[in-house]
């Protein structure tokens, strides 16, 4: 996922990229992003003589696999935040070509994977949410990898309430407390690192989102103002 996120952020090839990701009636497209948002099966293979004596998952094991589980869904988030950015730059740059895929059509893929989706949806918000606090509250430093993937992890949010009314809702009914007392605060934002350039951009991305969730019109409504 990673090296996908690389190739994909290579703007020199980006005709070369968009087609590939529309091939075959933009099957690629559609695979990619299931992959995505489909939870990987973390279980440890014991061999059949341990599985008697094997009564669950030590401390350690469980903590290993969680940390797998945060990885790969930064990884997806990351990936698909390259993904949700191609579809704005095709509808802004789309050649005669003819290739062009939108944010609507990478959401909708989701969406037939409600499940899935839903989970995933609610990972991304839940590791946004950790990064916020754990600079707030001193408890870790947001380092520059951090500050990056915070920045892709609030854009994916954004993106993705404002193309499905049920993440919209899900979002609205599970995390509005948290919008409107928590990350509404301006002292949250003081504490982003100012020394990094994406930080501006970060706080706008912030506003928006806190802005769509604790608002009382639809998402649609707030797209046709601006």
């Amino acid at each position: 996922m990673e090296t996908l996120s690389t190739m994909l952020r290579e703007t020199e090839f980006e005709d070369e990229r968009n087609i590939i990701l529309t091939s075959n009636g933009c099957k690629t497209l559609h695979l990619l992003v299931m992959t995505l948002i489909t939870p990987c099966v973390l279980a440890p293979v014991i061999p059949a003589r341990s599985t008697s004596a094997f009564s669950g998952k030590s401390p350690e094991l469980t903590a290993e696999l969680q940390d797998l589980a945060t990885e790969k869904t930064d990884c997806a988030t990351s990936l698909l935040f390259e993904l949700l950015l191609a579809a704005t730059q095709t509808q802004w740059t789309a050649s005669g070509s003819g290739c062009l895929f939108t944010v609507r059509q990478i959401v909708s893929v989701m969406e037939h994977q409600w499940d899935y989706f839903a989970t995933f949806f609610r990972e991304v918000t839940e590791r946004m949410l950790q990064t916020m606090r754990q600079g707030v509250h001193g408890l870790q430093k947001i380092t520059p990898t951090a500050a990056i993937l915070l920045y892709g992890q609030l854009f994916v949010l954004r993106d993705i309430a404002q193309s499905s009314e049920n993440a919209y809702k899900c979002i609205k009914r599970e995390y509005s407390e948290e919008f409107r007392y928590y990350l509404r605060d301006p002292a949250v934002k003081s504490h982003l690192p100012q020394k990094y350039p994406i930080t501006s951009s970060t706080v706008q991305l912030l506003q928006d989102l806190c802005t769509l969730v604790l608002c009382q019109e639809s998402p649609k409504a707030l797209l046709r103002k601006h």
